[in-house]
């Protein structure tokens, strides 16, 4: 399988990468997201951007502030006419910008470890994705942020 790691159990056979090893645009999508993730963070959680009425708190109506600003950054940082033969070789079609728009919205915003949406979203595909390994992983249990397990 080309140096890809794959669990077998129960007669299945499964990708441990879901298929992103072999997959360059997706590759792609995760490094830009590593790279903007934090473009212009201001140093302060979310919350206390809302709680101090922050002009970004404001705009974003107080959900994953920073990551919404990185990636609202990211993207028109990407519109500027510099990059308009990059963006021609990374997104040649229409449906592949909004696919590439999709994956890096998802992954920037999965980031924001103190939304309640995000962490029931994040418990809800590992249990999909690893049934077994969910009732075993003490992070799986509920739990609020900052609180002990």
């Amino acid at each position: 399988m080309s140096g890809v790691v794959v669990a077998q159990k129960k007669g299945r056979v499964r990708s441990t990468t879901f298929g992103i090893a072999n997959d360059a645009f997706a590759k792609f999508a995760v490094v830009f997201s590593a790279l903007i993730h934090d473009v212009e963070h201001q140093g302060v959680p979310n919350r206390q951007l809302c709680i101090e009425g922050d002009a970004l708190a404001i705009l974003y109506n107080d959900k994953s502030v920073a990551e919404q600003h990185s990636i609202h950054v990211g993207f028109s940082t990407l519109q500027n006419p510099i990059f308009s033969s990059f963006m021609s070789t990374i997104v040649p079609h229409p449906e592949d910008k909004i696919e590439f728009r999709r994956l890096v919205i998802d992954i920037v915003l999965a980031t924001d470890i103190a939304s309640q949406e995000r962490q029931e979203l994040f418990h809800s595909k590992w249990k999909e994705a690893f049934p077994s390994r969910a009732s075993n992983n003490p992070a799986m249990r509920r739990h609020s942020v900052g609180t002990p397990l």
